[in-house]
């Protein structure tokens, strides 16, 4: 497995990749992207790197602010700015074509890549993808999404974090 940083559009993106030796003359099978999701890094796709990496070109990028990508200065993580993200590694490692897998929050950055440009995607997984936070209730949305959307903004993120997902595991 292979360490790289690459420039992407706010700076640096820390990308790992496996691939196979290949032979003159051969075709390479379609490359696979994988994206994790919030308060994760690439190091999620080690296992799948390695596996899949056997096989064909495999590339896992940490999302930026997170592992060794640099953070937004303006805070922007929405999907399509995260999806800028990816087509800069996409360009930048010359792959026209793709298939990409998302985790969670990296479902929407996934998505939000082949919506931008479906001509890039061959294949499109989307793995445990967020619900839709617009269709909850205001009552639901004032007394647990706000409250948790301003905890991450502090020092007691962490927490807050492994509290949702125990509840969302119960």
């Amino acid at each position: 497995m292979r360490s790289t940083i690459l420039k992407g559009p706010i700076g640096n993106i820390h990308i790992q990749e496996a691939s196979p030796p290949v032979t003159a003359g051969e075709s390479e099978p379609l490359p696979v992207v994988f994206v994790h999701g919030m308060v994760l890094s690439a190091s999620l796709w080690e296992a799948q790197l390695a596996r899949i990496g056997s096989t064909r070109r495999t590339i896992a990028l940490d999302v930026r602010g997170h592992g060794d990508s640099v953070p937004p200065e303006d805070g922007n993580y929405a999907p399509a700015a995260c999806a800028a993200d990816v087509f800069a590694v996409l360009d930048e490692l010359g792959l026209d074509l793709v298939a990409i897998v998302g985790h969670s929050f990296g479902a929407d950055i996934a998505l939000a890549v082949a919506v931008i440009a479906p001509h890039r995607i061959a294949q499109l997984v989307l793995a445990d993808p967020p619900g839709d936070f617009t269709k909850l209730s205001v009552e639901v949305y004032e007394a647990w999404l706000v409250p948790f959307q301003r905890v991450l903004e502090t020092e007691d993120w962490r927490p807050a974090v492994e509290a949702g997902f125990n509840d969302a595991l119960t």
